[in-house]
C-alpha cells in the first residue's frame, strides 16, 4: 500500500507524471458516464450500468418528458399484485395547489389545471391524435375497473365544477356536424341488468336502438323517456 505523508497531499512515490495519468483515467471515467447517449437523453441505472435511450428524452425548453416514438409507444406503470388476489400499485398524477396570490392579478390563487391531451396532426390529411382513459380488465368474476371525472368542490361560496363536453371555438355544433358529439352506450332492446358500483348521485344511462327509447336507472328500476321518432 502507498504510504499517505497527509490527507491534504500526494503519496510519496507519485511523481507528476503518474499523477497526470491518474487524473487522466479519472476524467475519461467521468467523461464516459456523463456523456453515455445523446443530447436530451435521461440517463438511468442500465444492469448496474449507467444508461439512456432514444426513447426516454427530456425537453428542458418545452418542459416536457417524451416516452416512446412513433414505433414504440411509451408508457408510465405501477407494479402489479405480487400475490394472489393483491391489489396492483395505484399511480396519481397530481398538480400543484394555488398560493393564495392567483395568476394575472388576481385575490385568489388556483390550483395547477390538469390536461390530457392527445397531439395534433401538423401535416397533410393527418388525423389528431385520441386522448382516452381505460380502465383495467377484470378477471374470474372480478369487475372491470371504473373510469371516473370528478369535478372539484367549491369553497366557501363557490360552486362545485362541472363535467363539459367543449367544441373547439365554442359555441353550439352546426346542423352538418358530422364531430363533436357526446356518445352514450346502446343496448338492442329493453335494459334488464342492475348497473353495479354506480356512484352515488348519478344514474346509468343507455340507448336502446330496437325500440329508440333513451333509458336511465333511478330507483332501483330502468326508467324510460318516449320513443325517439
Amino acid at each position: 500500500m502507498t504510504r499517505i505523508l497527509e490527507s491534504n497531499r500526494l503519496p510519496q512515490e507519485w511523481d507528476a507524471g503518474v499523477m497526470a495519468r491518474v487524473i487522466k483515467r479519472f476524467e475519461d471515467a467521468i467523461n464516459s458516464i456523463f456523456h453515455t447517449g445523446s443530447d436530451t437523453q435521461v440517463l438511468f441505472n442500465d444492469g448496474g450500468e449507467i444508461g439512456a435511450d432514444a426513447d426516454f428524452v427530456w425537453d428542458k425548453t418545452s418542459n416536457i418528458l417524451k416516452l416512446g416514438s412513433v414505433a414504440t409507444p411509451g408508457y408510465i406503470g405501477t407494479p402489479s399484485g405480487a400475490t394472489t388476489n393483491s391489489a396492483g400499485a395505484a399511480l396519481t398524477v397530481y398538480t400543484g395547489t394555488g398560493d393564495g396570490t392567483g395568476a394575472g392579478g388576481g385575490t385568489s390563487g388556483g390550483g395547477g389545471a390538469a390536461d390530457l391531451v392527445g397531439g395534433s396532426a401538423t401535416a397533410g390529411n393527418s388525423n389528431g391524435g385520441r386522448a382516452a382513459a381505460s380502465g383495467g380488465s377484470g378477471s374470474g368474476t372480478g369487475r372491470g375497473g371504473d373510469v371516473t371525472l370528478e369535478v372539484g368542490a367549491g369553497g366557501g361560496s363557490g360552486y362545485a365544477g362541472n363535467v363539459t363536453v367543449v367544441i373547439p371555438g365554442g359555441g353550439a355544433l352546426a346542423t352538418t356536424a358530422q364531430g363533436g358529439f357526446l356518445c352514450i352506450p346502446t343496448c338492442a332492446g329493453t335494459p334488464t341488468g342492475a348497473p353495479g358500483n354506480v356512484p352515488s348521485g348519478t344514474v346509468a344511462l343507455v340507448f336502446d336502438t330496437t325500440n329508440l327509447k333513451l333509458y336511465v336507472r333511478t330507483g332501483g328500476a330502468w326508467k324510460t323517456t318516449t320513443v325517439f321518432a
